[in-house]
């Protein structure tokens, strides 16, 4: 939050501007008193009276610095699309006070802003003006240590004249020669289409390569697992200690399987966000990533699971121990039979084997509950306001069925009987 006031020091009235986590300026107006005692702190103005003849003057000066600074700031804010920090508020003031010439905001260059998302505190989208969550950032971060390490690898200094069809394919070859998945790849690619929009619309360039068909974010559809409920009812009658490292797990993964939400929104429940209605019970919350209330019913196996707590949350662990404690607890339930999973990679087919529990992680939840719920007969639509999806075709890559599940479900189409 943003606080302006006028401080008195020795007969000089200051600026005291703070902004945020620890940004504060203090820059003299160039303005004094005759008598400090003439100084009315609480309405921010100079006593008029007979001892201060300039008062009318210096009152309307610092009212006119105020309104200018305050104006500025706010389209700094808009220019910039995060907080600025000190610098940008030094020059600003000085303009104020006509101790410095106007200056148009400098314009940053593609790793500057690339930095900038990455960095910035309350960073917010310069396209839509809407606040940038942490995790988005640390795709930011990432991304632009990579394009720091492309850089340095291919002895270039890129700027916004770089991409081009060139670089795209050069780009894309670089991290493919390293081993990265073609998901990973593209989501570099989506980043920096992302900055080159803000930037164009900030008027740092008018190149629109970054636009065209070619210059897409590719992706690898890749055959998951889901969990059948057999294999469920089997993971919840394991014999564990109660909020065990695996219990814990063992049950973030079943109420992950029985709600289909997204582990940022799993983290996020507690006692208050479950409700009660005649004998059915009920999870509600408001989707972190869509914003959309929805409210999920409890199922029986869901029920015991958080019946147990006295229907509170376990404790939840790191990701990676998560994906680490849900393989041990796979095992130990017998999810062992051997998937084959099938990678598209461009025109190439990778296949890897192995048991079933080894490759259960976090994302396996929604998959499961996409795919049973989807099998059990329930509309799509409705699958969708449950799991948040709001793309059909980003929703139907989570749905695991193979042809024979699906022939099954069809046949009991009236159309086949």
């Amino acid at each position: 939050m943003a606080t302006f006031k006028y401080k008195l020091q020795n007969k000089h009235i200051y600026i005291d501007f703070s902004y945020s986590r620890g940004i504060r300026l203090k820059q003299s107006t160039y303005t004094q008193v005759v008598n400090p005692k003439n100084w009315v702190a609480k309405d921010q103005k100079v006593r008029i009276n007979n001892e201060e003849k300039n008062a009318r003057g210096i009152n309307q000066k610092l009212n006119k610095i105020r309104t200018e600074f305050e104006t500025g700031v706010y389209k700094l804010e808009e220019d910039l699309g995060s907080i600025p920090d000190t610098s940008y508020l030094k020059e600003l003031v000085l303009v104020v006070l006509g101790k410095k010439e106007k200056e148009e905001v400098k314009k940053e260059t593609l790793i500057e802003i690339a930095q900038r998302y990455a960095t910035a505190t309350n960073l917010r989208s310069d396209s839509s003006g809407d606040k940038i969550k942490d995790s988005t950032q640390t795709g930011y971060k990432t991304f632009y240590h990579k394009l720091l390490e492309y850089q340095k690898a291919r002895r270039i200094k890129l700027d916004y004249k770089s991409i081009n069809r060139v670089f795209y394919f050069d780009f894309v070859s670089y991290w493919e020669e390293k081993g990265y998945k073609p998901n990973t790849i593209g989501s570099y690619i989506k980043r920096l289409k992302s900055l080159m929009k803000a930037a164009e619309e900030l008027g740092y360039h008018n190149n629109r390569e970054y636009t065209k068909p070619y210059f897409k974010k590719f992706t690898e559809s890749v055959d998951n697992v889901y969990m059948t409920e057999e294999e469920l009812i089997a993971i919840s009658k394991l014999e564990l200690e109660l909020d065990s490292r695996l219990d814990r797990a063992r049950d973030w993964f079943l109420i992950g399987c029985k709600t289909g939400l997204r582990i940022s929104d799993l983290k996020a429940l507690s006692k208050s966000n479950i409700s009660k209605l005649g004998e059915k019970r009920f999870i509600n919350i408001r989707n972190q990533k869509t914003k959309n209330k929805v409210s999920i019913p409890i199922s029986s196996l869901l029920n015991d699971i958080l019946a147990k707590r006295d229907y509170h949350f376990p404790e939840f662990m790191s990701d990676q121990k998560f994906n680490d404690y849900i393989k041990e607890v796979g095992r130990l339930a017998g999810i062992d039979t051997e998937c084959e999973i099938k990678q598209h990679k461009n025109t190439k087919h990778d296949l890897d084997k192995g048991p079933k529990y080894l490759m259960m992680s976090s994302h396996t939840g929604r998959r499961t509950f996409c795919t049973n719920a989807y099998l059990a007969g329930i509309s799509e639509s409705w699958i969708m306001q449950i799991s948040g999806h709001t793309s059909y075709n980003s929703f139907k890559e989570y749905i695991k069925a193979d042809h024979l599940e699906r022939a099954i479900l069809l046949a009991d189409h009236p159309f086949f009987g």
